[in-house]
């Protein structure tokens, strides 16, 4: 439990009608009676109130609010104090707190003590920050279900499943001296396999949690003059390339952002892929085949009139991650009335948007499906890593199943991965990068 009272202020910077200015700490309410010269709060109460500096003089008139710990936000005792918003006003009613003897807060530190005081897991804490920072309909729905619990209960369940396996392989170690049964060995062993399958399940709709928090990368490649660039333009509706009818002419990457369906999406135009003597153009396409490697998804764009070229086709089978998807998209349909190309792949026009929309309705299809319980969920890089470390002493577990002391000690360190995303084993640096990228206040 902390001992210091922090303060900060909890609404948006800038002049505003109204600023709310946060207190949390055993001395939160003694600094407000201070503050008001009042002789107490009522809890969940509003009270109008004068606010005073320390040497007296009336600094504002406002509202106060008093919640009595541990029914908070933090856990502990909070006052809110809500002021005019002008940037003096507030800063002179903060300075006035910390004349009163609180500690100004860092970011995320309101958070940080909702954690730390068991108001929220870790997954909780890391989705109010993905909530205020969600940039579409579809972010702020997958951060809320994160703090409702989603996420989290999927890895209770997941903990559950896992511990009463451990269980029953600690208690058969009392019994090692024994020849273990073949028929126990391989109940054991489908135990294992079924948690291995729970956890795929759980990285499958993590992945795509990460997706839905960072927003879709998608790559558009192919050779030159295939419309890469007008994709890119209709996709942004703004100018964001040079379009010209001269081969090479795009040979930086060039990056924006786009919403479907309420889903963010990162599209990278890239240089047209082939062999050139220009070192200029050539670093372009360098620097393509770089991006390609770090997509989501790739769009490999040729002209319906000529269809695929079969060399970058197979380039884009052998370049990407095993993990990037490849999508075949034919390009300048409204100037063709018979396609040479007989794939299955979408077909579009960059120049009127024909076939646009399907294609992106399929990237949501593919991309942002909800879990087995219909719902996506906010999920970061560090949670995919500690599902796949857990992932790995279950396969450790498998291999070595008969050997029951072993078997437990993966099945402990499986155990401790996943605690270690609703943060009962987060050590403080990690904590510290977690708040540290929260805003103040939160």
């Amino acid at each position: 439990m902390e001992s210091t009272t922090i303060v900060a202020l909890a609404s948006g910077h800038g002049v505003a009608g109204v600023a709310i200015i946060r207190l949390s700490g055993s001395h939160a309410k003694d600094i407000a009676l201070k503050i008001t010269k009042r002789q107490d709060l009522s809890v969940r109460y509003a009270h109008f109130c004068h606010f005073y500096y320390q040497h007296g003089a009336q600094l504002d008139s406002g509202v106060v609010l008093f919640f009595k710990g541990p029914h908070s936000f933090t856990g502990e005792d909070v006052v809110e104090l809500q002021c005019h918003g002008g940037a003096l006003i507030i800063k002179a009613l903060i300075d006035t707190a910390l004349a009163h003897g609180a500690t100004m807060a860092k970011p995320g530190a309101f958070t940080e003590r909702a954690f730390l005081n068991g108001k929220l897991d870790l997954l909780q804490a890391e989705a109010v920050a993905d909530l205020i920072h969600a940039q579409s309909s579809a972010q702020a729905s997958a951060a809320n279900a994160s703090l409702q619990g989603a996420f989290s209960k999927r890895v209770h369940r997941l903990q559950q499943q896992l511990e009463a396996v451990r269980i029953e392989v600690e208690a058969a170690i009392d019994f090692s001296e024994q020849a273990i049964p073949t028929e126990a060995l391989s109940v054991l062993k489908s135990k294992i396999q079924k948690l291995h399958e729970s956890l795929d399940t759980l990285l499958i709709d993590t992945a795509r949690g990460v997706r839905e928090q960072t927003g879709m990368h998608i790559v558009i490649s192919g050779p030159p003059n295939v419309g890469k660039s007008s994709l890119l333009n209709y996709l942004t509706q703004t100018e964001t390339a040079i379009v010209t009818d001269i081969p090479g002419t795009t040979r930086d990457l060039l990056t924006a952002k786009f919403s479907h369906n309420g889903h963010v999406f990162t599209i990278t135009d890239t240089a047209g892929l082939r062999e050139t003597n220009d070192p200029v153009e050539r670093k372009g396409i360098d620097r393509a085949h770089e991006a390609m490697g770090r997509a989501d998804c790739i769009w490999a764009l040729h002209d319906l009139a000529t269809g695929p070229d079969s060399e970058i086709s197979d380039f884009h089978k052998s370049a990407v991650s095993q993990n990037t998807t490849v999508i075949k998209v034919g390009n300048k349909l409204d100037l063709v009335t018979n396609e040479t190309d007989s794939d299955d792949g979408f077909k579009v026009s960059a120049k009127n948007g024909i076939g646009v929309s399907a294609l992106l309705d399929h990237m949501c299809d593919i991309f942002f499906t909800g879990d087995q319980d219909g719902a996506v969920f906010s999920a970061r890089s560090r949670h995919i890593i500690e599902l796949e470390r857990c992932k790995e002493h279950l396969h450790q577990a498998a291999q070595t199943a008969d050997a029951f002391d072993l078997v437990a000690e993966e099945m402990r360190l499986a155990q401790q991965a996943l605690s270690s995303i609703l943060g009962a084993y987060g050590s403080e640096n990690l904590l510290d990068a977690i708040f540290r990228n929260f805003c103040l206040g939160k």
